[in-house]
């Protein structure tokens, strides 16, 4: 039941677009607004 519970919490987090674990946004924001030509995220 445990492995189920799981794939159903990464299966909502993702029909709700969250973020996957482990991911650093504002890390991500920074290199994309460093590429030129870009203005806004």
């Amino acid at each position: 039941m445990a492995s189920a519970w799981g794939l159903l919490k990464e299966a909502l987090a993702m029909s709700l677009d969250a973020v996957p674990a482990g991911i650093d946004l504002t890390s991500i924001e920074a290199t994309l607004l460093a590429l030129p030509g870009t203005l806004e995220v």
